[in-house]
C-alpha cells in the first residue's frame, strides 16, 4: 500500500496548495474576510478528512472479501457525503461566521488536488528522487 500512502500525501499537499491559491480572492473581498477564510478553512478540514476517510476504507477494503468490501465502500461513502451535509448544514446556519463560498471552494479543493495530482507526484519525486 506504499503507492496509496504517496498518493494520500499527494492529495493532502494538493488540497493545502489549492486552499493557499483560493486564499488570495479572500485578500481582496470587500464583505467579512475573516467569514470567507474560516468559511474556506472548513471547507479545507473536510477536504482533508475525506481524504482520511478514503484512504482508510481503500486500505481496510483491500484485506475483505468482495461482498463484505463493497458494502464497507458503500457504508464509507455515504459517511463522506454526511461530512459534506453537516459541513454545508453548518455554514447555512452561521453565515456570519462562515461564508458559503468559501466553504464550498475548501470542499471543492479535493477535486482540485485530485486533477493535480499528477503534476504534484512528479513535483515530489523531482525532490526526493522517489516515486512510483
Amino acid at each position: 500500500m506504499q503507492d496509496g500512502k504517496q498518493t494520500f500525501l499527494e492529495l493532502i499537499i494538493g488540497i493545502l496548495f489549492c486552499s493557499g491559491l483560493f486564499s488570495i480572492p479572500g485578500f481582496f473581498w470587500e464583505g467579512n474576510r475573516s467569514s470567507y477564510f474560516l468559511g474556506l478553512a472548513l471547507g479545507v478540514a473536510v477536504a482533508i478528512s475525506m481524504v482520511v476517510s478514503m484512504y482508510r476504507s481503500i486500505d481496510r477494503s483491500l484485506e475483505m472479501s468482495e461482498k463484505d468490501a463493497t458494502s464497507y465502500t458503500k457504508k464509507k461513502v455515504l459517511f463522506r457525503v454526511l461530512i459534506m451535509v453537516v459541513a454545508i448544514f453548518i455554514v447555512i446556519t452561521n453565515l456570519e461566521t462562515f461564508h458559503y463560498l468559501g466553504a464550498l471552494v475548501g470542499i471543492l479543493s479535493l477535486k482540485f488536488s485530485a486533477y493535480l495530482q499528477p503534476l504534484t507526484h512528479k513535483f515530489i519525486f523531482k525532490f526526493t528522487e522517489k516515486g512510483r
